[in-house]
């Protein structure tokens, strides 16, 4: 066997690992602890898949007598390049850092050199030996509804699997505790990540796939849409409606001439929207803060406080600009404190700052100028492998999915819970595009 079958298979295991057991397992002590029980079914599952890899590379160059370099430069391309950069950049920031070795794993969110170069090589291996069987997209989708259920279930104000304290659901958040978690995936930030991968992805499969039994689709997709409009999620109805707009001219196959067009009616459409909220002045929720920004009143308290977050993150950058301050080390910077008011509690609760929830903020903090342009370099290889190849169902399907969580994780942060998704679609989407192969269809 050789090891270029040992690898696509190996992949394949780690993608359905990933797709099942990741998603699915929570620990045997509920929400207190979910982020422990994540963090070990990452660490293994990715330890696995890269002494596999190792395995193979040892037998690449002594049994099949092939040179590293010869392998490199038949199959790295500018969004490998990117990623090794990240890497590369995350490494030094990591090493230089005066918080340095809590760098290694990261202080708070486990997002240290170790993790972040986990991504890295899992999308470089994934994209080198993208998995196309159609039984892994089915266990996926088998394992996303029963997700979807839980979700549903939870919001219906029970407490399967005992995730939440005894006695408690999903709605005493903000009463009894202050997180709000949904799902298996936790916080409902995270769980909004997520979904922004999962539902986009199933409703182009359901769309675009040909075999009749895609039309099972729709039993996650109802589930998933309520508990988007459920949960209450800014950034995860923002990620998908945005990336949806984004991409509805791939969908529909539409040439330059109606592509331009259609954002032409999708900017009429906007700037319509932001006039009416702005003449007609609401003065509750998300709109309120939309119509209050229009009328140059910024407050720090805008986005769940994400304002005033921004505002003092931004106001560190000129300390190290160009590495950052190290993965993961923002906690021990002693920002001021997120504060929230409780009106079941009335008062403030007030949450210690680990993390700028906004990706492209928090790598420019944590990794500097360099890591952050290696990062928007990848994010682009992204974006062109889409464009260049929109015909494909298959990579068609995954970009979507793809840019509605790029749109929400401007508001939100990363972490080994729900990250290693993102990476491992980017893989697969980066993959097929560069082998180029017959797209399959639903099974």
């Amino acid at each position: 066997m050789s090891a270029k079958s040992i690898m696509q298979k190996a992949t394949e295991i780690f993608i359905l690992l990933f797709a099942s057991i990741h998603l699915l397992y929570t620990g045997t002590t509920g929400y207190t602890h979910i982020f422990d029980a994540k963090k070990i079914t990452f660490c293994v599952i990715t330890s696995l898949y890269f002494l596999c890899a190792f395995f193979c590379l040892y037998i690449h160059i002594t049994d099949e007598k092939k040179s590293i370099k010869a392998l490199l430069k038949k199959h790295l391309s500018a969004s490998h390049i990117f990623v090794l950069f990240y890497m590369f950049f995350t490494l030094i920031s990591g090493i230089i850092s005066q918080h340095f070795p809590y760098t290694i794993f990261g202080v708070s969110r486990f997002e240290g050199i170790y993790t972040i170069c986990c991504y890295g090589l899992s999308f470089i291996l994934v994209s080198l030996f993208p998995c196309r069987k159609k039984y892994v997209f089915t266990i996926f989708s088998v394992c996303v509804t029963l997700y979807s259920i839980l979700c549903v279930i939870q919001l219906l104000g029970y407490n399967p699997l005992s995730l939440y304290p005894k006695g408690t659901n999903f709605y005493d958040a903000g009463v009894i505790y202050t997180t709000a978690f949904i799902g298996t995936t936790g916080n409902t930030n995270l769980s909004g990540a997520f979904i922004c991968l999962a539902l986009p992805l199933l409703t182009a499969a359901l769309f675009k796939a040909q075999d009749k039994k895609r039309f099972l689709l729709i039993i996650p997709i109802l589930f998933l849409s309520f508990t988007v409009l459920k949960m209450g999620v800014i950034s995860t109805v923002l990620g998908i409606l945005a990336g949806t707009t984004i991409t509805i001219p791939f969908l529909l196959r539409l040439k330059k001439r109606g592509v331009i067009l259609y954002f032409l009616l999708i900017a009429a459409l906007l700037l319509t929207i932001l006039s009416i909220i702005y003449f007609t002045n609401p003065t509750n929720g998300f709109i309120s803060e939309i119509s209050m920004i229009l009328h140059g009143d910024i407050s720090e308290t805008f986005g769940s406080g994400r304002i005033r977050i921004w505002k003092n993150v931004l106001s560190e950058i000129p300390d190290a600009p160009i590495f950052g301050k190290g993965p993961d080390t923002m906690q021990k910077e002693k920002f001021p404190p997120f504060e929230r008011f409780y009106p079941a509690r009335n008062k403030v609760m007030k949450t210690g700052i680990d993390c700028a929830h906004n990706e492209f903020l928090n790598i420019l903090y944590h990794q500097g100028i360099l890591g952050l342009c290696a990062y928007l370099g990848f994010i682009l290889c992204i974006l062109n492998a889409l464009w260049k190849n929109k015909q494909n169902n298959f990579v068609l399907s995954l970009g979507i999915a793809l840019i509605c969580y790029i749109v929400q994780s401007f508001f939100t942060f990363s972490m080994c819970l729900t990250a290693p998704y993102f990476w491992i679609c980017s893989g697969l989407m980066i993959g097929i595009c560069n082998q180029n192969k017959k797209e399959p269809t639903l099974n």
